[in-house]
């Protein structure tokens, strides 16, 4: 059987609170050694994901924006993918809407519920960094949205359901990915893991899938999997799921990552 797996960013291969991997990284590291391909599935843009496979040495497919689309290196595949557009070195498959035919519904569900509010594409990197802890460098990269908008909302528990509702109105999708809300008209995770994985399976035949991850919007993820690995949040709990094939890893964030590459797929990990 020919493994591969599918990972969430925040909280997961990256810690909560500070975004450091160091953690991970030699986990990452040994599935790199051993031919295992890691596929980073999260609510990140392209351009942070690309910044993170540069940092963790890997070169393979990824799903952005919690499945806005599916991006695969030019040639990663030995055969064509009949609904894959080029595009500057890698091929796209598209599941969601642009960002451009949508930011129109998203500003005027918002508008709507009279809730404060500020979009990622309309703060300035500086402002995102102050306010997510993120590096400057990354927080101009988070801004470079194509399949979903983040949004700041601004009040209290009142004002923040009056938002989703709102939202729910106007036909648009939300996640909360840790800090934020981020809106799109359906992006999800599962959609681009099942495309993938038939891609895989068309390649390899027989293939083994498995997925990480530490927040309720990872089930379309873990649902599309073999086996769905679900790491602790910071404070020790495990997030609200609970479908068959689910597996919760006694470790927080990165650490829980590292955990389930040793337990679950059997891959020693070394020190880095």
């Amino acid at each position: 059987m020919y493994p591969i797996v599918f990972s969430d960013l925040d909280g997961t291969l990256l810690d909560a609170e500070t975004y450091d991997y160091g953690v991970s990284l030699p986990a990452v590291k040994a599935l790199e050694k051993h031919g295992v391909p890691l596929i980073l599935c999260s609510a990140k843009t392209r351009s942070e994901i690309k910044f993170y496979q540069h940092v963790f040495g890997i070169n393979h497919p990824f799903i952005v924006e919690n499945g806005g689309a599916t991006v695969i290196p030019r040639n990663y595949f030995a055969f064509p993918i009949e609904d894959g557009r080029e595009s500057e070195g890698y091929v796209d498959i598209e599941h969601g809407e642009r960002i451009e035919m949508i930011r129109w519904k998203i500003e005027g569900a918002l508008r709507d519920s009279r809730v404060r509010y500020k979009l990622f594409t309309q703060m300035t990197a500086e402002e995102i960094s102050e306010d997510s802890g993120l590096p400057l460098h990354e927080a101009d990269l988070t801004r470079r949205r194509e399949y979903s908008e983040t949004v700041k909302l601004e009040g209290d528990q009142v004002e923040l359901q009056r938002a989703i509702r709102s939202i729910d109105s106007a036909g648009l999708t939300y996640v909360f990915g840790g800090r934020y809300l981020t809106i799109s008209a359906g992006n999800s995770k599962g959609t681009g893991v099942r495309r993938l994985r038939q891609l895989y399976a068309r390649a390899f035949r027989n293939v083994t899938t498995y997925a990480f991850g530490d927040e309720e919007n990872d089930l379309s993820m873990f649902q599309e999997v073999d086996k769905a690995i679900l790491v602790q949040k910071p404070n020790g709990s495990w997030a609200s799921m609970n479908p068959s094939n689910l597996v919760k890893v006694h470790g927080i964030g990165p650490n829980g990552f590292r955990k389930g590459v040793e337990n679950e797929l059997g891959v020693a990990v070394g020190d880095g």
